[in-house]
């Protein structure tokens, strides 16, 4: 029940509209890189871009041709695009503002995007200040500490299944991956116990990474392979 309680009070805080919309003026990730499944299983590193991408402004993609042969020739099934754990956020929650400088490392039980409505919120260690009520909203840094055992300080977006007629790869290939994220509303104002008992311990500015990938299409040459929300997962 106290889970379910900290989850209910956490959805309601980040997920419910108000007279007063939240406003988020930036949500940059970090993609570090990007991998193909062949259809033996192997997964192929196809690029390292370590590309930041503030999704307030810019739609995230990824596109190359394969001139260099750095993509095997063959046939693809799957693929992984991996973040970075640490995102910069700023914005606003009526009087309250992102702290230019600020920084906070959250800890919770989700082990994928798919759990963040039900999810428990463990800790909000704030290393720095991270919210003012005076001046613009400036950049803070958020780290994800989510999932049980997580050392790899990456989160992977990816689909749930392999495509069911796989991407053919050649020299010279054009490959490029796009994806939908809203980021509205995300950076929100926490007040102390929000999350759960002493969580946080006092008030602060947040935001979590997205629950839902609203679509994302991978394309090789002429073949676009479009997945739906309920086909992509973002895992921690």
């Amino acid at each position: 029940m106290r889970i379910l309680l900290r989850a209910f009070a956490l959805a309601a805080m980040l997920c419910a509209p108000s007279a007063h919309a939240a406003e988020t003026t930036e949500y940059t990730i970090t993609i570090q890189e990007v991998l193909l499944k062949k259809t033996t299983g192997e997964w192929v590193s196809v690029i390292r871009p370590d590309k930041q991408i503030d999704l307030v402004n810019v739609e995230p993609s990824l596109s190359f041709f394969n001139n260099e042969g750095r993509v095997p020739e063959g046939r693809y099934t799957n693929f992984k695009v991996l973040l970075s754990e640490t995102f910069r956020v700023a914005g606003q929650d009526k009087s309250n503002r992102t702290k230019a400088g600020g920084s906070a490392t959250l800890k919770g039980t989700p082990e994928r995007s798919t759990d963040l409505a039900t999810g428990e919120i463990t800790a909000f260690d704030e290393k720095t200040p991270t919210l003012t009520t005076e001046g613009d909203p400036g950049p803070v840094h958020l780290h994800y500490d989510f999932g049980s055992g997580d050392t790899d300080e990456i989160m992977t977006i990816t689909a749930k299944r392999d495509f069911p007629q796989p991407l053919d790869v050649k020299k010279g290939s054009f490959i490029k991956i796009w994806f939908d994220v809203s980021v509205e509303g995300a950076v929100r104002y926490a007040w102390p116990g929000s999350f759960g008992p002493g969580v946080p311990a006092g008030d602060v500015m947040t935001a979590l990474p997205p629950e839902r990938i609203e679509e994302l299409v991978i394309s090789v040459d002429e073949r676009d392979e479009k997945l739906s929300p309920e086909a992509i997962v973002l895992e921690f």
